[in-house]
């Protein structure tokens, strides 16, 4: 987390620099960061504000909107979609996602239930609300209200 506050005061710094009309190339040297970076910075700062969103790691293999989808067949169970028993396994969930996204995503049952609580996760902030409402809106309406239930309850989780 500490390292976290520094590279956040970094970039406000860069920020601050950059409203001042300093240039890209002496901020850099100040902030023994590359140019690239203080780039990157003042784009980010453009595009989404003050509280950008951070990228650590890879990106996600699916889009907020197939996880929105995904989210909906796991509410609807396994034997909605001829898998048997009651509960998802990884298994199940990994083959789920083959099928849904025509074989072209592919997760490892390893990896089956970080993404699960990523899910959950995303949920739980708000970041799949867009892609639920545009879904919602293109296939459904309005909100069914078992679905708008179920979604309530994994909210409260």
């Amino acid at each position: 987390m500490k390292v976290q506050i520094e590279k956040d005061k970094r970039r406000l710094t860069a920020l601050r620099y950059l409203k001042k009309g300093r240039k890209l190339t002496a901020i850099a040297k100040e902030l023994k960061c590359s140019v690239n970076t203080v780039h990157r910075w003042k784009q980010a700062y453009e595009k989404e504000g003050i509280f950008w969103e951070k990228h650590a790691g890879r990106p996600s293999k699916l889009s907020a909107e197939n996880k929105a989808w995904l989210l909906i067949y796991m509410l609807k169970g396994p034997k909605k979609w001829g898998y048997e028993g009651k509960d998802w396994t990884a298994r199940t969930l990994s083959d789920l996602i083959f099928r849904a996204t025509a074989g072209k995503v592919t997760f490892h049952r390893n990896s089956i239930w970080a993404l699960r609580r990523n899910l959950m996760k995303e949920l739980r902030d708000g970041r799949l609300e867009k892609a639920f409402e545009k879904i919602i809106k293109d296939e459904f309406q309005e909100i069914p209200p078992k679905l708008l239930a179920d979604l309530a309850g994994i909210n409260k989780r």
